[in-house]
């Protein structure tokens, strides 16, 4: 199981709004999932920008996709 963000807000990761926190809280925390296993957005960063391109890198290589490809179900 891996698992992948699709929505964060600009805060800490241990900020009340943060999407991740509360991820972790209710789910993360009470799994034996590994942290290799989850990919957030870094939303932590000042620069929004790179945070989205980070991610986007991080997306591109766990998906093993080409230039232009978005990841999609191959069930």
């Amino acid at each position: 199981m891996q698992l992948f963000f699709g929505d964060e807000r600009h805060v800490p990761p241990d900020h009340a709004d943060s999407n991740y926190r509360m991820v972790n809280e209710t789910f993360i925390s009470k799994t034996p999932i590994k942290p290799e296993q989850v990919f957030r957005i870094k939303a932590e960063l000042a620069d929004t920008e790179k945070a989205a391109l980070d991610y986007e890198q991080i997306l591109k290589a766990q998906f093993a996709l080409k230039p232009g490809e978005l990841p999609a179900s191959t069930s």
